[in-house]
């Protein structure tokens, strides 16, 4: 019986020794793995730098920009910033601090960058348009058609049509989402994109306000109260009158919607 004890001790200290050899070989072939990986990136990054960052061949000579000429300095300052001059290597510095840096204009939508090697960098600035001004706490801004508002008229007219009524305290809001600036801005697109509309149909100021209609100022000073229900149907049909009305030589100072129709007065 005793002797089948001590086998057993015997027995259970080398499995234990066993384990122990076998948990610290382990153990050093995960730190070789982890150090052969550790080796592996730097010499990754040390290739990188050697063949890349320090490679006279990637130099820029040309950085060809593309977007709206009338900033370009601007985003060459911008551009500047992060590193992106003549001279500066390619891979010198990263496409995110780009990013970062230009889209911190308001007006900007997108950045697109690419590297054409071996010595050029071409950057596509895509700003968002401005389809109409708005007054927001007495002060001029311009907004698109999703409602971002921004300091700088991108769009090529000068005569943007205006949204007054807004009620708003804050200037820090980069996006309205107010409803009824939503609806004058559907009707602003709507007069852009129908044909019909745009060259009838110029709206030079829309009055906002809590009722049912909109009042709507044309660049010939024609005031119109258009419902804000089926929008597109109601702006037609308000043409087709006013034009109508030119024809029999009828002056128009305001049109009124009454019993679903408008009626010149």
């Amino acid at each position: 019986m005793k002797r089948n004890k001590v086998k057993s001790k015997r027995k259970t200290k080398t499995e234990k020794f066993i384990w122990f050899r076998r948990g610290l070989s382990i153990s050093v072939l995960i730190a070789l793995l982890i150090i052969i990986i550790i080796l592996l990136v730097g010499g990754i990054r040390w290739s990188k730098d050697q063949f890349f960052k320090s490679n006279p061949k990637f130099e820029i000579q040309y950085i060809d920009f593309e977007g709206n000429k009338l900033r370009e300095n601007r985003y060459r300052e911008d551009l500047s910033e992060v590193g992106v001059t003549n001279g500066a290597n390619l891979f010198s510095f990263s496409f995110k601090d780009i990013e970062k840096e230009i889209n911190s204009l308001e007006y900007v939508e997108n950045v697109i960058i690419e590297r054409d090697l071996p010595n050029a960098l071409r950057i596509k600035v895509i700003e968002r348009e401005a389809i109409a001004s708005i007054i927001i706490n007495k002060r001029v801004k311009y907004i698109d058609n999703y409602g971002y508002v921004f300091s700088v008229n991108t769009s090529s007219s000068q005569n943007l049509p205006i949204i007054y009524g807004f009620n708003e305290t804050s200037n820090s809001q980069k996006r309205l989402l107010d409803d009824e600036v939503k609806l004058a801005l559907s009707v602003i697109e709507i007069c852009k994109n129908n044909d019909f509309l745009y060259k009838n149909f110029k709206i030079k100021r829309i009055d906002i306000n809590k009722r049912d209609y909109f009042f709507v100022t044309l660049s010939n000073d024609i005031v119109i109260e258009l419902p804000k229900t089926n929008i597109k149907k109601k702006l037609q049909d308000a043409c087709s009158t006013m034009i109508i009305a030119k024809g029999r030589g009828q002056k128009i100072n305001k049109l009124k919607y009454r019993k679903d129709k408008f009626i010149a007065d």
